[in-house]
């Protein structure tokens, strides 16, 4: 334990902020008349019970602000929380934390007490950080105009260099963060209109219990001031600091503002601090992380451990169902089990199976085919047959070259899977999101992971998602110097296992469909399924589904952002502020720098070689590796060169 000058150097200044608080609520109190007290309890009275029932109504809008707030973070950064559970912990955490002291300590203990089953202590901290962090940020923005209206009322000399002060920060922080802030546009519009909602309600509840004489924009600017020296004093309701300020800079006289005080504290921090106590010692029974757990073991899919990467379980009495988190809307991913709960009854369908299909067409939804997913039995699957002649030929060239493939621990290999990780996302522009896995070493110790090793380096490997009746193929990882036939050996070795634990289906994943509206999409991008047609599987159709055109239109595209732009992505420069990356690949969405040694390079581009009478030799420099142009090209690149030679 340490001791000594070094352990006080650490907590003075942890300290300090408290002392000064107490030290202004003493001084503040010393300043007040000795029956302040028995005054402020006398005054009650003449209070306006309209005024006061609308204070508590404009309190629960300041609550209900302060929810959406929170709700709003736990999305951004992708913790596994229902909307409800969100708000719910967000207001028990403010209610009390305001109340008891300490706000942000106190509300951050809190969250993880509520939280503490279904998201990590690190998930946590960022949420309470971020919570802390932007309402600071909306109440200082509020504060400089209320500093410049109280200053303008005292002495208007001095409130126009304020205008110029702020002008200029204001000008300076664009140039510097524009770029960012139009990128985040959306994020910082909801943060700023929820913290400004929590802002107005509550000072028009102060404004309420105040004398009715006063005029309301002085009222309101003096009660932002108070209120961010409350917080920031770290003290019970701010007592001091908020009183102090309150009664230099309002017009009205020290005894009338007394009773307002005691009222706004009654009202607003007192009453649903209580409220908070009694849903926190007595709380819903929430799905936490175990009955996650023991429902994926019992009856779920496989493919519902992406309630681990993002998506969320939502259950009642009737059924339970696998949600993903879009921008706009929530969608269901696959089909539910039993019935679908009653709140996502009209929510869109997405890779749902052909009978859910029929029965929502039958209903009036719209419905097309977009994708079909490639399905394994792997008790009776076998590498015989000429369906699987190329499967063969593939396997024999791994194991001539010394391919081998073992079950790994991922925790035991933490600094070689990440490193395959990052080198893959590097070389296809960053990960996908939403229905598609994505490396974290936290998902793969559910998973079975199987290495690619080559001369006891790893190379690569391949991850499937287990589930009580069927696996699901999750994540493809090499570093771009695999043996053909490197990831269809590792394949085949998750096939084995599969069969030795008597699964019944294997899931291959999901493909572009090759026919309908979309299937010159999936033609273009038809490596993909060539290599699972390898294996020679039994092919599924899965749909997309709404109740409305409309609904189905921008809910499909947000599921394609969604895709391609995961949540992570949206917030990724803040983090680089003030958060640690969740993901160990997320810092390398963009490709910079040199290409790594490890990658073969591949140049896609189309060029127009096929037009030209004679050939460049300095494009074919690397005719020897594998380019998109053809053996013929490569024939004809070696004869030019010979010629200019």
């Amino acid at each position: 334990m340490q001791h000594g000058p070094s352990f006080l150097r650490a907590w003075i200044p942890k300290l300090l902020i408290p002392a000064v608080g107490c030290a202004i609520t003493v001084w503040a109190f010393g300043l007040l008349p000795q029956d302040a007290m028995s005054a402020a309890w006398q005054g009650l009275p003449d209070i306006a019970p309209w005024r006061c029932c609308l204070a508590i109504f404009l309190t629960a809008g300041s609550y209900f602000a302060m929810g959406r707030l929170e709700q709003l973070w736990h999305v951004t950064l992708r913790l596994n929380t229902q909307d409800y559970i969100a708000r719910r912990t967000g207001r028990i955490a403010v209610a009390i934390g305001q109340c008891v002291g300490a706000a942000s300590l106190i509300a951050g203990v809190l969250r993880w007490r509520l939280l503490r089953d279904t998201a990590r202590a690190s998930d946590v901290a960022r949420v309470s950080l971020a919570v802390s962090l932007s309402f600071t940020f909306c109440w200082a923005l509020s504060a400089l105009a209320a500093l410049w209206w109280v200053t303008q009322g005292w002495h208007p000399v001095l409130s126009w260099p304020l205008v110029a002060v702020g002008i200029a920060a204001a000008g300076l922080a664009l140039h510097r963060y524009g770029p960012k802030v139009w990128y985040q546009r959306r994020l910082l519009l909801s943060v700023l209109g929820w913290a400004q909602a929590d802002l107005l309600c509550a000072g028009l509840v102060f404004t309420l219990l105040a004398p009715p004489d006063l005029p309301l924009v002085q009222v309101l600017a003096v009660f932002l001031l108070a209120f961010g020296a409350g917080l920031a004093s770290h003290v019970p309701m701010g007592l001091g600091a908020f009183d102090l300020i309150v009664i230099v800079f309002s017009p009205a006289p020290v005894a009338a503002m007394l009773p307002a005080l005691l009222a706004f504290r009654l009202v607003y921090f007192v009453l649903p601090a209580l409220c908070a106590g009694v849903a926190y010692w007595r709380p819903r029974r929430l799905p936490g992380r175990d009955a996650v757990r023991q429902l994926l073991r019992a009856d779920a899919p496989a493919i519902w451990a992406l309630s681990d990467q993002g998506a969320t379980i939502w259950r009642d009495t009737g059924g339970a169902a696998l949600v993903g988190h879009t921008p706009v809307a929530r969608v269901l991913i696959g089909d539910p089990i039993g019935t679908v709960p009653r709140v996502l009854r009209t929510a869109a369908r997405y890779k749902c199976s052909a009978r859910s299909a029929s029965r929502l067409r039958l209903q009036g939804w719209s419905v097309m085919r977009i994708a079909t997913e490639a399905l394994i039995d792997p008790c009776t699957w076998t590498t015989d047959g000429p369906a699987r002649a190329s499967l063969r030929r593939k396997l024999r060239q791994a194991q001539a070259a010394g391919v081998r493939v073992r079950l790994i621990a991922p925790d035991d290999m933490v600094q070689d899977v990440t490193r395959v990780a990052k080198v893959w996302a590097r070389s296809q522009g960053g990960e996908r999101g939403f229905s598609m896995g994505r490396f974290a070493v936290p998902h793969l110790r559910g998973q079975m992971v199987y290495g690619i090793f080559e001369n006891d380096t790893l190379h690569g490997f391949v991850s499937f998602q287990t589930g009580p009746h069927d696996w699901c193929l999750d994540l493809i990882r090499h570093d771009g110097t695999l043996r053909a036939g490197a990831i269809q050996s590792a394949i085949v070795a998750g096939f084995d296992d599969a069969a030795a634990a008597r699964v019944s289906r294997v899931n291959l994943a999901a493909t572009i469909a090759q026919t309908g509206p979309f299937g010159w999409l999936g033609q273009r991008l038809g490596g993909l399924h060539q290599f699972k047609r390898s294996f020679d599987p039994q092919w599924s159709p899965l749909y997309h589904a709404a109740p409305d055109p409309q609904r189905f239109l921008w809910t499909a595209a947000a599921l394609l952002w969604s895709v391609q732009r995961p949540h992570a992505r949206l917030t990724n420069w803040a983090w680089q502020l003030c958060f640690p990356a969740l993901h160990a690949t997320e810092d390398a969405n963009v490709r910079s720098g040199p290409t790594p040694q490890t990658e073969v390079t591949h140049d896609k581009r189309i060029l127009p070689t096929a037009r030209r009478a004679r050939l460049d030799p300095r494009r074919w420099r690397n005719r020897d590796k594998p380019v998109q142009h053809g053996a013929f090209f490569r024939r004809r690149a070696r004869d030019v060169e010979r010629r200019s030679s």
